[in-house]
């Protein structure tokens, strides 16, 4: 949904373990992780301008509301 993260949604095999930082998602979210063997190990959400997402990962979704320019450790 538009209101949603999804992540690792299509990682290729060659790519089952890395990392990535500042990439931005819908809303205004920055997304820091890290994952190995094709799942989220590490993850961190920041919220440039502030409001709510749905993170969708590991077969599980879990909402969350941050104020501007902070951040929440979900792994």
């Amino acid at each position: 949904s538009e209101n949603s993260i999804t992540l690792l949604p299509a990682l290729p095999e060659e790519w089952k373990d890395g990392s990535v930082k500042g990439i931005c998602a819908r809303g205004g979210f920055i997304v820091d992780m890290e994952w190995k063997d094709s799942k989220v190990t590490s993850l961190y959400i920041q919220s440039r301008k502030g409001g709510k997402t749905k993170v969708c990962f590991h077969g599980k979704s879990k909402n969350i509301t941050l104020k501007a320019g902070k951040g929440i450790k979900l792994l």
